[in-house]
């Protein structure tokens, strides 16, 4: 859909076999998030956030390289 309207898009596809993380429901996952973040937090559910985090980061590299500003559609 976002390349359709000329944005870029990104996926980081996962099995979905099992759960990632330990909790269930909403505002449990995300202290479980915010845990990750921290450096702590279930093996499974950091290395998936490692991985978004490196994505983000090549995306956001390779977005200043660009010579038109990027900004947010309102």
């Amino acid at each position: 859909m976002g390349e359709g309207l000329g944005v870029k898009t990104s996926a980081l596809l996962t099995k979905m076999d099992n759960p990632i993380g330990k909790t269930v429901g909403n505002a449990l996952e995300v202290i479980e998030a915010v845990e990750c973040l921290n450096g702590g937090g279930p093996k499974d559910l950091l290395e998936v956030t490692l991985k978004l985090g490196i994505m983000h980061k090549f995306v956001d590299q390779w977005l200043s390289k660009l010579e038109m500003p990027v900004t947010s559609p309102s």
